[in-house]
């Protein structure tokens, strides 16, 4: 069976031919009848030169014999002349074809001091020709454009039946079908029905097996077809020879399964958990040794050797990626979360399945379909869900945190800019604690907004303590703590009670935080605008609605997204980004400050950029503050 391509190529040829043969026809037959009229022009133009006929005499004679269009004779020896029609070559739309006879619509000739030239008019035979050539054409048109749109409707037929197949095929393992896989008829219906068949087989031999005395454990989870926890926990313990000794572990949690069984049966449930599995499976087939595992109800993880953190965190966005797609299929807000952390042959089981709660936790308080590589130092801890809350309880409950600063260098000495706060916490032992993490766990227990509450209550009393001083300070305000309404009302009383303080602040928004709620966010900042505070947009440059918030809310600052910054000596799309991004600031009257700058190459680049402000570690080194004690 030809392919689309094929016979659309095929059909498209065939018309050309047949347009061909019939404009090759009609050309033989315009030649024919200019034949004729040019022998019949020539014998009248001779006789005419040797009877010595007048000028006007022959025209008349030519107009009642061939259709003329131009007549010129001119007697040389006195440069009299007598002129008929207007000379014109053929204007018809079908004027190339005489070109295939050139020298036919003309006859000229000298005798004496006399010369004769006279034209056919070539229009004339092309119009005749009209009705033998344009019919046919139009006919063979309609046929070819009734034939094409079959062929299309034909293909669209196939292809819906192809997917359909190749879904049931990726559905194999968990043994159930799409529905239109009934309906497949023609060439396709017996591969169809050898699904069906092999399928009924296959289960048949599963169950088999499942049902041997000898097996102490399931082989596969019957629902997604892969392994289960069991086989993990024996393959984590028991390494094969071709494991290595260290990679990665994903674990994804498929947060959507009570909602779907709730709202589709627990056939609907299945389905969803086996394109999950569908999922990490085809994932997984690009990463030598990696498998992919069914842990329980909602969690699967992918065990991925050799596979380095780069490569991690690249398979994390990818999977994000895909559950945002899964999520719009099954009609869900959130279809999951995925988190990761490194492992090494030997480490306790127990523990890494708690990091990797804790990271999927991380995760799933940063928003629908996130991700989260927990660090080594954060794993080292082994802190699960359960003491998390309670560290962060301690933490807010005794003010364990201090403030480290770092300094955002200008490129003009003209231009003002602030000072970013950086908060550092530390549990009832005086350990440092990760801030990232412990504002996600918060989140994740309803405690980011306490946590905000510390914080900036904290600042404001080092503010106060510096009462001469004119340093602008900025704070970051978490997600939860920037979308809830209490909290930014707690906000704005605080600044109304301490006006003074209120234009030495910089809050810090990320521009994740302003995509959840467009709206709200810009009241909110329209309130803090007019208690004098000013405001930040970080990570600016991640979303393509970047310039549309830019505009809208007419921040006092933006700072870049790090992968904007990152090699941009090297990256002239990023760099025509912050051009264009730093003539619409201009206009605005915001300052651009390009963050996480590590290196000399960068630091020039964008200086040569002229962006307003420059942070990382190679403008100023993060110094401490001070403890700020209860």
């Amino acid at each position: 069976m030809l392919g689309t391509r094929t016979t659309i190529i095929s059909l498209a040829s065939l018309y050309l031919a047949a347009a061909a043969t019939f404009a090759l026809l009609s050309s033989q037959q315009i030649h024919s009848a200019i034949s004729a009229d040019h022998a019949t022009m020539s014998d009248t133009l001779n006789r005419a030169v040797a009877n010595g006929d007048p000028a006007n005499q022959l025209f008349d004679t030519l107009k009642q014999q061939v259709p003329l269009r131009y007549g010129f004779v001119r007697n040389r020896a006195d440069a009299t002349q007598a002129v008929y029609g207007q000379y014109q070559e053929p204007t018809h739309p079908l004027a190339p074809l005489l070109t295939l006879y050139p020298n036919e619509l003309t006859a000229e000739t000298r005798y004496q001091d006399w010369d004769y030239r006279v034209q056919l008019d070539g229009n004339h035979y092309l119009k005749a020709a009209e009705p033998a050539l344009f019919q046919p054409l139009i006919i063979i048109s309609v046929v070819f454009a009734i034939t094409l749109m079959l062929v299309i409707w034909r293909s669209a037929v196939t292809g819906r039946k192809l997917r359909t197949l190749r879904s049931a095929i990726e559905r194999l393992p968990t043994f159930e079908f799409p529905s239109q896989l009934d309906r497949i008829s023609g060439r396709l219906g017996p591969l169809g029905r050898a699904l069906k068949t092999s399928a009924a087989e296959l289960k048949q031999q599963v169950a088999k097996a499942q049902r041997n005395h000898d097996l102490q454990h399931p082989v596969l989870d019957p629902v997604t077809g892969l392994k289960t926890r069991a086989l993990f926990n024996e393959e984590m313990e028991r390494p094969s020879g071709v494991d290595a000794l260290t990679g990665h572990l994903i674990l994804l949690r498929a947060g959507a399964l009570a909602e779907l069984n709730e709202r589709l049966g627990h056939s609907g449930g299945d389905r969803y958990l086996a394109e999950v599995a569908i999922l990490l499976k085809q994932s997984a087939i690009q990463y030598p040794s990696s498998e992919v595992y069914r842990y329980g109800a909602t969690d699967f993880l992918m065990k991925l050797p050799r596979l380095d953190s780069d490569g991690c965190k690249n398979l994390m966005k990818t999977l994000a990626l895909q559950l945002a797609d899964l999520a719009k299929h099954q009609e869900v807000d959130n279809a999951g979360a995925v988190g990761a952390i490194a492992y090494q042959q030997g480490d306790r089981i127990s523990r890494l399945l708690t990091n990797l709660d804790t990271a999927v936790s991380m995760a799933e308080s940063q928003g629908a379909h996130e991700h989260y590589l927990m660090e080594s130092s954060l794993a080292d801890l082994g802190l699960d869900s359960e003491r998390w809350q309670g560290v962060i309880e301690d933490v807010i409950e005794h003010g364990r945190l201090h403030f480290i600063h770092q300094k955002i260098r200008p490129t003009r000495e003209e231009d003002r800019l602030y000072t970013e706060m950086l908060v550092r916490f530390q549990n009832e032992d005086d350990h440092p604690l990760p801030t990232e993490p412990t504002f996600g766990m918060a989140a994740r227990y309803g405690l980011a907004v306490e946590l905000d509450k510390l914080v900036i209550t904290r600042l404001l009393r080092e503010l106060d303590h510096e009462q001469n001083s004119k340093e602008a300070y900025g704070i970051n305000l978490a997600n939860h703590s920037f979308s809830d309404p209490s909290f930014m009302s707690w906000l704005e009383h605080r600044l109304q009670d301490q006006p003074q303080l209120a234009n030495r602040l910089v809050f810090e928004i990320s521009e994740r935080s302003i995509q959840h709620n467009a709206t709200q966010a810009t009241h909110c900042i329209e309130r803090l605008h007019r208690l004098g505070a000013r405001i930040c947009i970080d990570h600016f440059g991640t979303a393509l609605t970047s310039f549309r918030f830019f505009q809208m809310l007419k921040p006092d600052y933006i700072k870049l997204e790090p992968e904007l910054t990152r090699d941009i000596e090297k990256n002239a799309n990023n760099r025509f980004f912050i051009k264009m991004l730093l003539d619409i600031a201009v206009r605005l009257e915001v300052k651009v400050i390009a963050t996480h700058v590590e290196r000399s190459d960068e630091k020039v680049a964008l200086e040569e950029l002229r962006v307003h402000g420059l942070q990382g570690h190679h403008i100023a080194l993060p110094k401490p503050l001070h403890h700020i004690r209860a």
